[in-house]
């Protein structure tokens, strides 16, 4: 009967050890993750570059909700976030809320900027001026740059006497900001949807034809404080309901 009794005292002394040290496990993961912070390899990246996201720790157990600003259909449930390759689109604030049963939740947050590349324009075109291959070289003696009522984007455009305008239209997305240096893509429209920020449109009339830039590339630069954009051997066309004109344009528009 001793010998029972003592075998019955073991087990539950090891029950009571067991419960004990489960306690003091979850006490421990509670307390660790109310230390967890976001951790990024790098909080201002060129576009086309990765965004990682890391936490500084990772409790034994815990659930992870990341999410992206204000948009909840992109969340991530793991203990990392990797992007490849970011996009405008991915600049923002980053949340994290890190939880679990009976502790209390975490949460940080973190800014990640995402900026285009400079570059340096492959030609090195005179300031205001425009030169064609099938039309009459253009000199501004002015140039303006504003928001267009018309069309609700920035456009730089290259004045001169007896001409139209010469215009470049910025995608939405800079309406309240200054853009980047770097490449743009030429559209050959306006993006009302300010879907691609890195793009532009470009148009000229000439002779009652609207000469439109086709795809390619711009580059923007700031001199002196002051927005540039410069092209290079960019394919323009137009029509007047019949064949199509075309010619090739070189230039630089400084913003005043």
């Amino acid at each position: 009967m001793k010998k029972l009794i003592s075998r019955l005292v073991i087990v539950v002394l090891a029950i009571i050890g067991l419960n004990g040290c489960s306690k003091n496990e979850d006490v421990d993961n509670c307390a660790q993750i109310q230390k967890v912070d976001i951790v990024a390899r790098k909080t201002s990246v060129f576009l086309g570059d990765t965004i990682w996201l890391q936490t500084n720790i990772i409790p034994p157990i815990s659930l992870y909700n990341w999410s992206r600003g204000s948009n909840s259909n992109l969340t991530w449930s793991d203990a990392e976030v990797f992007i490849y390759p970011c996009t405008k689109n991915d600049e923002g604030w980053y949340y994290l809320n890190v939880s679990y049963p009976d502790c209390a939740f975490k949460n940080d947050s973190i800014y990640i900027t995402v900026l285009n590349q400079p570059v340096t324009p492959p030609c090195s075109p005179v300031n205001n001026e425009v030169s064609f291959t099938a039309l009459s070289d253009l000199s501004f003696n002015s140039t303006s740059y504003a928001v267009d009522p018309s069309f609700n984007c920035k456009l730089l455009s290259g004045n001169s006497s007896g001409n139209s305008p010469f215009n470049i239209y910025f995608n939405s997305f800079w309406n309240n900001k200054e853009p980047e240096d770097g490449a743009y893509n030429i559209e050959n429209q306006l993006d009302f949807g300010g879907s691609e920020p890195y793009s532009v449109y470009m148009n000229t009339n000439n002779s009652d034809i609207l000469f439109e830039a086709n795809p390619g590339k711009v580059y923007v630069t700031h001199e002196n404080g002051k927005l540039k954009v410069s092209f290079c051997s960019i394919t323009m066309s137009g029509n007047l309901g019949g064949p199509s004109f075309t010619t090739s344009a070189t230039g630089a528009i400084v913003a005043p």
